[in-house]
């Protein structure tokens, strides 16, 4: 559970950077990022626009990232459901890692 005090932080320093918050979600939203599977015939799909937005903001913050490609087999050892017949040639995951020193946590 959080304490009230954290809490308190967290709203305050939401209020206070509200506007940012918002114009980054405006930029990300106007970025194009269909997916082959919605619509994007493009042989580099368009979600590698908004990841090299978010990567460029994650870097900003001071997020180490790597963008690297996603496997075709990439679900086929975990027990998930699945759309049949989707490949993942050309497309990418971003990931970002911010690490709060040796006794902090590390959000990935």
């Amino acid at each position: 559970m959080i304490s009230n005090d954290l809490e308190n932080r967290i709203i305050a320093y939401l209020d206070k950077h509200s506007s940012e918050m918002v114009e980054l979600l405006q930029n990300l939203i106007r970025i194009n990022t269909v997916s082959p599977y919605c619509g994007d015939s493009n042989p580099r799909p368009a979600e590698e626009k908004g990841q090299l937005f978010l990567q460029k903001e994650l870097e900003k913050e001071g997020f180490t990232t790597n963008i690297s490609p996603i496997p075709d087999d990439v679900f086929k050892d975990v027990n998930m459901i699945t759309p049949s017949g989707r490949h993942y040639s050309n497309r990418k995951n971003l990931q970002g890692r911010l690490n709060f020193g040796e006794n902090g946590y590390t959000v990935i």
